[in-house]
């Protein structure tokens, strides 16, 4: 009688074993599907010195905030353009801030009154005239597999 149940009790559990993998399964395979490869395009560099410095924000306080960013990276110039390709982004409104430093010390140097002396850019490549580019003026949405973003310099 105890070998029954606890065979019994035995088959139960590799079948709640069972369930627990196909749900834990199921849960990856939905967020893959929900899940985005963004290639960032940066054009426009007069110079292939120094990097390009690209910081993406997946919300309006991160864009806004100095220093802040949700996937951020620093890239080789070649013929006056770099690339980055982010895999496995969740599907989502995101906004992207570049600068090239050109002196290479990983700041935005700027002129008199915050001016940037350094040329930088934003996605959707919004014509800016005092300030950096609004968080609805330069946010897309990502809601497909695959998504590029060309960003021009200025």
């Amino acid at each position: 009688m105890f070998v029954k149940e606890l065979y019994i009790k035995t088959e139960n559990m590799k079948i709640r074993f069972a369930i627990v993998l196909l749900f834990i399964a199921s849960l990856a395979w939905s967020q893959q599907d929900s899940m985005s490869q963004l290639m960032i395009i940066v054009n426009g560099a007069k110079t292939d010195s120094g990097n390009i410095m690209v910081a993406v924000s997946e919300s309006e306080k991160n864009f806004m905030t100095p220093g802040v960013a949700y996937k951020a990276a620093s890239l080789n110039i070649n013929e006056g353009m770099a690339e980055w390709t982010i895999d496995s982004l969740p599907f989502g409104f995101y906004a992207i801030k570049v600068f090239h430093d050109v002196n290479d010390n990983d700041k935005l140097d700027t002129k008199m009154f915050g001016v940037p002396s350094e040329p930088y850019g934003f996605s959707n490549n919004p014509k800016t005239k005092m300030g950096p580019a609004s968080w609805k003026d330069a946010m897309f949405e990502i809601r497909e597999p695959e998504k590029k973003v060309i960003i021009e310099l200025k």
